[in-house]
């Protein structure tokens, strides 16, 4: 599982499923020996599996139940790097006493992605001959990182961990201040919505939203990712829908419902958005008159 591969086995039957649900988080869902290739890239399958362990405690889930699955920003890398921590040292407290969430808010959080962006090229140094350490270190996955971590003798496993732990904290004593207990992953992890035309002149980039700081990252439900800390990807829009009463559907989006700068709807969904907060998606006549606020009416000469 750790590769990006999920067994065919262990996936529900797609046709009215006993389990009574289908989850995919763009991970590789081909068996093995499949002989059609849908795809050649696939994200890790942390996210589905996260996905897949909330789901599978069978409960009767609710509209808000969704809405927090859709933005969980619980961590399973996280769980599986801290178990692997050896020593006390603050850093180390620090996580071992984490929840492994990814919030915005969270010192650890903070802490585990300074770590985790360490971590490839100190198993690069300590196990790969120098000629090759860089291109490793660029391009070792999470999934086989972990993996090879797991396998390492338990003093190499040790001191790469503990190494890159260390590293981590220096760099973050550089971005956050010395006190690791006034870190927050927010400050770094942030997105801004750059209007198409920032560039072309100085009053356009008035125009631009942000930065707004988030939660996640690349490998949580809430996917967040990116580099250098800014989110690149992830969902603009979301929602849930009620099969059984289609005007209790919802939905949040961002920035806002108009393109219009100036518009009082440029911007307005951005708070909820930010928040993981929705908005009512009405279906029936009725509930769409009944949530109207504004009309725009485009009618030739």
């Amino acid at each position: 599982e750790w590769d990006g591969f999920v067994p065919v086995r262990d996936l529900p039957q797609v046709y009215n499923p006993a389990r009574g649900y289908v989850a995919t988080a763009n991970h590789n869902i081909l068996p093995q020996g499949y002989p059609h290739r849908l795809s050649f890239e696939f994200s890790a399958p942390f996210r589905f599996l996260r996905i897949d362990e909330v789901l599978r405690a069978g409960k009767k889930f609710t509209i808000e139940d969704f809405q927090r699955l859709q933005h969980d920003e619980t961590s399973l890398p996280a769980r599986t790097l801290v178990k692997m921590l050896a020593g006390d040292g603050a850093a180390a407290r620090l996580l071992k006493s984490w929840n492994f969430v990814l919030s915005k808010d969270s010192p650890a959080a903070a802490l585990f992605e300074l770590w985790v962006r360490e971590l490839p090229s100190r198993y690069a140094t300590a196990e790969v001959k120098p000629e090759g350490r860089d291109l490793v270190a660029r391009h070792l996955a999470l999934p086989t990182l972990i993996r090879m971590l797991e396998a390492a003798p338990a003093a190499t496993r040790a001191r790469i961990l503990s190494e890159s732990l260390e590293a981590a904290v220096a760099r973050g004593r550089k971005l956050l201040g010395d006190d690791m207990r006034t870190w927050r992953w927010g400050r770094l992890h942030t997105i801004t919505f750059r209007h198409p035309l920032s560039d072309t002149a100085e009053r356009v980039r008035l125009f631009d939203l942000g930065p707004v700081e988030r939660g996640g990252d690349g490998n949580t439900p809430n996917a967040t990712g990116g580099t250098d800390f800014r989110q690149q990807t992830g969902a603009s829009y979301r929602h849930v829908l009620d099969l059984a009463d289609w005007d209790r559907s919802v939905f949040t989006s961002v920035p806002g419902q108009s393109g219009q700068p100036g518009s009082p709807h440029y911007a307005d969904l951005l708070p909820l958005w930010a928040e993981g907060r929705y908005a009512p998606l009405p279906f029936t006549r009725a509930a769409v008159e009944k949530h109207t606020r504004h009309r725009l009416l485009l009618a030739p000469e």
